[in-house]
């Protein structure tokens, strides 16, 4: 019997990454390109309807309220943000500091880029547009402005309530000192003005600049896929008996990812076997075994 699931991730990663736009690195480690990958698409926004929350802060310059109408449309209806964002999301080596510490997208008012960007914290079923602040030449502050965080907290602070922490307060710091610990890739908690205190919630950078959730998410991968192999491995004789071969036959189990979802697959027969699938990231098999054409 034969089962080599990370082989079956590294060809579907690299036929993903191909199609999503990103250049799968052949230099690097399949654990690398699947962090990378992980970076990509927390970046680029799926493509799914989400409701709309606006803060009680916020406040779009009139120049722009035609392309916030046609921004807010878009996310509505799950329609594709990517010409919004910055266009270092074209490459999935780079490192988004404030989303990967914060939690917090940017977005242009035009494709052609703006002096104006709006901060949005993104889920997979809403969004929470937070503020609208100029960026770029004397305003590098705003990456770190904790006004983002002050006005989460005011508006949805259910939104981020599992990072808040109790019995230590972040540090007073002011803009130049944040900067430099953002440039540095370390990660510090931000005061807010009722008294709580919230830390990294966006993941958290790492000293690479990846996100911490992302290191952790392709942990849980690479230990999900050694596991199901030791189940695929553990019933051979059920996918024997389901498929109708002997012992002695040759036998091969991929596993398949398709549409979000994920098959056992038998590609000599073009049998598959469906699995109970969480996400993306938390698979069970199926243990009946039940072939599927």
């Amino acid at each position: 019997m034969t089962v080599d699931f990370k082989n079956d991730w590294n060809e579907f990663l690299a036929k993903e990454m191909t199609e999503m736009g990103f250049k799968y690195d052949t230099q690097k480690s399949l654990e690398e390109n699947t962090i990378r990958y992980f970076n990509a698409k927390r970046r680029i926004v799926s493509n799914k309807p989400r409701a709309i929350h606006e803060s009680k802060e916020l406040c779009v310059p009139s120049e722009h309220s035609g392309a916030y109408r046609d921004i807010k449309e878009i996310i509505s209806h799950g329609r594709d943000i990517r010409p919004y964002l910055s266009r270092k999301t074209k490459d999935a080596n780079d490192n988004d500091l404030l989303l990967n510490e914060w939690g917090i997208h940017h977005l242009h008012f035009s494709p052609e880029r703006t002096k104006d960007v709006l901060f949005v914290r993104f889920t997979d079923t809403d969004a929470f547009i937070i503020q609208a602040l100029p960026h770029g030449l004397g305003n590098s502050d705003v990456w770190v402005n904790t006004l983002l965080i002050e006005i989460l907290n005011k508006n949805w602070p259910e939104i981020i309530a599992r990072h808040k922490v109790v019995g230590i307060s972040g540090e007073h710091l002011n803009t130049m000192e944040r900067l430099n610990i953002r440039k540095s890739h370390a990660n510090v908690a931000v005061n807010v003005s009722d008294g709580r205190c919230y830390a990294v919630p966006g993941g958290g950078i790492m000293a690479s600049g990846a996100c911490f959730s992302d290191i952790v998410s392709c942990d849980k991968l690479f230990e999900e896929l050694a596991s199901w192999e030791e189940v695929v491995r553990a019933n051979e004789t059920n996918f024997r008996t389901a498929l109708r071969i002997s012992k002695t036959d040759p036998l091969l189990i991929k596993l398949m990812f398709e549409d979000q979802e994920c098959w056992l697959y038998e590609p000599v027969r073009k049998v598959r076997f469906q699995l109970n699938c969480c996400d993306n990231q938390g698979i069970q098999m199926d243990t009946g075994c039940r072939p599927r054409g």
